[in-house]
């Protein structure tokens, strides 16, 4: 989430450099891309724009691997 003071995105990219052999792409969503604050809680609320972000990209990496 842009806004997201818990989880920040160079936290998540410092997380995930501790897992160098697994792929993993980080996604940050926008206020407008959720319809809600972009922060730790608010999407909670209306997850269907986290949910849909999931889904197409759990798509388009299996199709890559098939």
């Amino acid at each position: 989430m842009e806004d997201d003071w818990l989880a920040p995105a160079g936290s998540m990219r410092m997380l995930l450099a501790k897992l160098p052999h697994v792929a993993v792409q980080l996604r940050v969503l926008s206020a407008q891309e959720l319809g809600t604050r972009a922060d730790h809680f608010a999407w909670l609320k209306a997850p269907e724009a986290v949910a849909t972000s999931f889904f197409i990209q759990l798509d388009e990496n299996l199709h890559e691997n098939c």
